[in-house]
């Protein structure tokens, strides 16, 4: 789309998020979920609530995160992904 990156200033897509699972580069769920997050609110700034066209990417920009979260929180155990954050934090003061 012409305009999209000077609407969106933090672009975000679905083949982005896999290439950045492939390649390990999420450190924790949290940061997978805020990639998702950035594609959801991208969907909803890009896409005003004018047409059934624009309704139907912003439901689905939704439900993609609803069901990403879902799943997130149904099969990580909050004591890892807070160990994947300590983890974290310690590589980033080295």
């Amino acid at each position: 789309v012409p305009d999209y990156d000077t609407v969106i200033k933090h672009p975000m897509d679905l083949s982005t998020v896999l290439s950045k699972i492939d390649l390990h580069q999420y450190l924790t769920a949290g940061d997978f979920l805020e990639d998702i997050d950035l594609i959801c609110s991208n969907a909803l700034e890009y896409n005003p609530n004018k047409d059934l066209a624009d309704r139907l990417i912003r439901h689905r920009a939704c439900s993609l995160k609803d069901t990403a979260y879902s799943i997130v929180k149904g099969e990580i155990d909050e004591d890892l992904e807070q160990r994947c954050e300590e983890i974290k934090e310690s590589r980033k003061k080295r």
